[in-house]
């Protein structure tokens, strides 16, 4: 979700300041029903005025998400879990080095149509939004994490 927001944050929504707004958004995976919701939220979170009968409106926005992805990599180095057998008994892993590593990537791309005549209005330059949130144990004693997220807005009091 951040990184969404920071790519619509890089959109420019001047040309939709006083003019009713249908919503059209087109992306490569699943998550583009999510994005355009969370779109439409945002622009009405921005006094945008969203209608859903494109005959209704005066601005028709065409959004496409070329890229809109969540990607996680994680590295290890230590003992990992292990039952021990005959006993049963589980032994913990025991990690000298891990890190997980989280990112989000979205670019969007924006075209103003005008709905009565059909007509480009306007491209939007290629908005990109980027985030990341890392979590790091070294030699099991020492654990940090490293983000561009606001801690306030993602701190779930060590979760």
């Amino acid at each position: 979700m951040s990184s969404l927001e920071r790519g619509f944050d890089r959109l420019n929504t001047q040309r939709l300041n006083g003019a009713s707004v249908s919503v059209e958004f087109f992306g490569l995976t699943p998550d583009k029903d999510f994005a355009k919701e969370f779109l439409i939220a945002w622009l009405q979170a921005h006094q945008v005025q969203i209608v859903t009968e494109p005959r209704q409106a005066q601005v028709r926005l065409k959004v496409f998400a070329p890229v809109l992805a969540v990607d996680q990599a994680q590295s290890f180095v230590g003992a990992p879990s292990f039952t021990v057998p005959f006993l049963g008994v589980t032994m913990p892993e025991i990690p000298l080095f891990r890190t997980i590593r989280h990112s989000g990537h979205v670019a969007l791309e924006a075209y103003f149509i005008d709905e009565d005549s059909g007509t480009l209005i306007e491209k939007g330059a290629t908005a990109i939004g980027h985030s990341e949130y890392n979590d790091y144990t070294i030699l099991i004693l020492l654990h940090f994490t490293n983000t561009d997220l606001e801690k306030d807005k993602w701190d779930w009091g060590g979760l």
